[in-house]
């Protein structure tokens, strides 16, 4: 399995987004190029992006300490304890805005992949997004939590409209310090995970590159690294004005 990640601030001061490869946690840091993972044990793997949410104080800590509860408490994943994982995140957050008043409403995404035995535990709150895609197929496999994606569900919107639609960025549900745990709506799902390939990313990607032109550099015949550039080149081209990061997987055989 091969895993290439990259995370930029784009034009932003600063990066809010946070990224867990395995056990490797990237937080409030800005990549030149992307880096480059080789994992041969295919068991046990967690993959997330948390995006700190723009306009709320200390995104960047909220995505931090999302990502750090999880690969902590990764078990509950693999037993489906969303919500026993939920409240411990939010337990953190709390605390932590304890200490610091001034970040109450801090807030975070999260799309997370977590692979045992060739089945994927899908856990997703918010706008940042998973797609897989093997050959010439391609999918998005996550809901967006946001009020663009509730006119799409009703008939007033195209999908492919929503990059441009000027309340792209309100979501409906993010995991904050403000709301109540309790009726937080989440995604998780089971998918099966052999030989398919899987694109994880923060909305600063998806913004700038629909999902036409993402399943045309994802789907094409060539090296990982070259798809990657490709994406990093591309959002660099349209001039960024959010933090934008992805993972990338590939787990064909």
């Amino acid at each position: 399995m091969k895993v290439i990640y990259f995370t930029n601030a784009g034009s932003r001061k600063k990066n809010e987004d946070s990224l867990l490869v395995q056990e490797e946690l990237f937080t409030s840091v800005s990549f030149e190029k992307f880096q480059v993972k080789e994992i041969k044990n295919k068991n046990d793997l967690i993959f997330a992006v948390a995006d700190g949410i723009g306009g709320r104080p200390a995104g960047e800590i909220a995505s931090s300490i999302t990502l750090q509860t999880i690969k902590r408490y990764n078990h509950y994943i693999f037993e489906e304890k969303y919500q026993q994982l939920l409240e411990k995140i939010f337990i953190n957050l709390i605390n932590y805005q304890k200490k610091e008043p001034d970040l109450e409403g801090m807030g975070t995404t999260i799309s997370l992949l977590a692979i045992r035995n060739n089945t994927g535990y899908i856990f997703h709150v918010g706008d940042s997004r998973i797609y897989t895609w093997k050959d010439s197929s391609f999918e998005l496999l996550t809901r967006d939590h946001s009020h663009v994606q509730e006119l799409v569900e009703k008939g007033f919107l195209k999908h492919e409209d929503i990059n441009q639609h000027p309340m792209r960025n309100y979501l409906k549900s993010a995991i904050t310090t403000n709301i109540d745990i309790h009726k937080l709506e989440f995604q998780s799902n089971k998918i099966n995970t052999e030989n398919k390939n899987f694109f994880l990313c923060s909305d600063g990607i998806w913004e700038l590159i629909p999902d036409k032109k993402l399943k045309q550099i994802l789907t094409k015949e060539q090296e990982l690294e070259k798809k990657a550039e490709k994406i990093i080149h591309k959002s660099f081209e349209l001039n960024p004005s959010d933090n934008f990061s992805f993972i990338m997987i590939s787990n064909e055989s």
